[in-house]
């Protein structure tokens, strides 16, 4: 039996054909290359994928925080209508108090004293609450 190993027929020059400098690609380094001529399309590919994305959910997010915003000015509208209409009633009651401490009401004149002293501003013009 000649059983020839591998080693013994590289020793006797058999099947040994080294190229030097050979310019064939192989069908594996063919493959490699096509890819290496796309492999630049698919990162800006999924680059803009992941931009149009973020923009989207940016877009549904600004909405969504408008949307609550308005409705908490919405809210905030009802309470200012609210408060103006109190204060309106309490400027009424303040100019009936001040008429009546200019008329010489004790206790009309201690009442304008002590909204004085707690800082609310009294117009003492009499004219103005006719």
């Amino acid at each position: 039996m000649n059983v020839s190993s591998p080693s013994s027929s590289i020793e006797s020059g058999e099947n040994t054909k080294i190229k030097p400098g050979r310019s064939e690609k192989t069908s594996s380094e063919k493959s490699l290359g096509v890819n290496m001529a796309y492999s630049s399309i698919f990162p800006l590919f999924g680059i803009a994928i992941t931009l149009l994305v973020m923009t989207a959910f940016q877009l549904v997010q600004l909405s969504m925080e408008r949307s609550n915003i308005v409705a908490v000015k919405n809210n905030q509208n009802v309470a200012v209508i609210e408060s103006e209409k109190v204060r309106a009633q309490f400027d009424s009651l303040v100019k009936g108090t001040v008429k009546l401490a200019a008329n010489g009401n004790l206790n009309a004149a201690q009442i304008v004293r002590q909204l004085e002293e707690q800082g609310v501003t009294i117009s003492r013009n009499v004219n103005s609450a006719q």
